[in-house]
């Protein structure tokens, strides 16, 4: 860097050239620069101050440079071993043939409604997406079944990395989310037995309508409530326990405002309208089908769960 100073108004200029890192040495350079021409020591100084400050400027950027390489290359790292080890987890399954619960839902009574299914389930839109899927593709064939489970799963690896970002984690943060997700033993599950794949599938639903939320939350666009509620009902139609939505989205919103303050306000509780209108509708539509004894364990779906443990114990016994 140049300093360059005109020195008393006599017409001559102090060029003091400096490359040294050290403070000390380059206040001494300057120093032994600035004597010859009259400069006085609080002058000499402030221009130290003024080229130690600007080498620091200079110095930062560079560091910040160095750290975003690093943080860039640790990154894209996870991401590529991330891909290989998915591959890895999901390439064997798409071989592996149908078992249990797989023909309850894919070879069902055609005498039901579309949208019912044999284990009595209130699962509207999964047996009816099943039970088309099967008319369409048949049973012997797994490939087209196995490909949609291995799609369901990276979507909602890609939705998980989205969350975690738009909840103030950085990338790599929300990269070691999807690792633990994408490798935690129970959620493999969902890759070998069929019929779990509507866990996955409620899961990403859940996901799109906190995301679709979080837009609202940001623009106030109606769109993006209404795109979200949309979500909410397929979560629903896919799993019961897709109905704690609500209680999730409280917590969002409190997560990142961090107060108590907005939830005092009544227009702050609008955006919730719509699921609490769609849950009502799902827990009328539940019991309806059900009944209140489903509350007790004595039945669930079409089973009575606690009647068939009992039986089965019995016939067990010799009863």
């Amino acid at each position: 860097m140049k300093f360059r100073r005109n020195a008393r108004n006599v017409g001559y200029h102090a060029i003091v050239q400096l490359t040294d890192s050290d403070g000390s040495e380059a206040r001494s350079r300057l120093t032994e620069a600035t004597q010859p021409y009259g400069f006085p020591s609080p002058l000499v100084t402030a221009c130290y101050i003024s080229v130690s400050g600007s080498h620091d400027v200079q110095a930062q950027p560079e560091k910040t440079r160095k750290a975003e390489t690093g943080e860039f290359a640790l990154f894209w790292s996870g991401i590529a071993l991330l891909v290989v080890l998915v591959g890895f987890v999901i390439v064997p399954t798409l071989n592996l043939r149908f078992v249990a619960d797989d023909f309850f839902l894919l070879a069902p009574d055609q005498k039901l409604p579309l949208t019912e299914s044999l284990d009595q389930l209130h699962r509207p839109l999964r047996n009816a997406i099943l039970r088309t899927a099967a008319n369409q593709f048949g049973i012997q064939q797994v490939l087209p079944y196995r490909l949609l489970v291995a799609a369901a799963f990276v979507a909602v690896l890609v939705l998980l990395f989205q969350f975690a970002l738009r909840l103030g984690a950085n990338r790599l943060g929300a990269l070691a989310a999807v690792f633990v997700f994408a490798f935690f033993p129970r959620n493999q599950e969902v890759l070998y037995w069929f019929a779990a794949w509507q866990d996955i599938v409620a899961g990403a639903a859940v996901l799109f309508a906190c995301l679709f939320f979080l837009d609202f939350r940001e623009s106030g666009r109606p769109f993006r409530l209404a795109a979200a509620a949309v979500a909410y009902l397929v979560a629903l139609g896919f799993k019961e326990t897709a109905v704690v939505l609500p209680v999730l989205l409280v917590s969002i919103d409190f997560y990142r405002e961090r107060s108590l303050a907005p939830f005092l306000r009544r227009p702050f509780w609008r955006a919730y309208v719509p699921f609490a209108c769609i849950l009502l509708v799902y827990v009328v539509y539940f019991f309806s089908e059900s009944g209140w004894d489903s509350l007790a364990g004595r039945k669930t779906g079409g089973y009575s769960g606690f009647m068939v443990s009992r039986r089965f114990s019995r016939r067990s016994s010799g009863r």
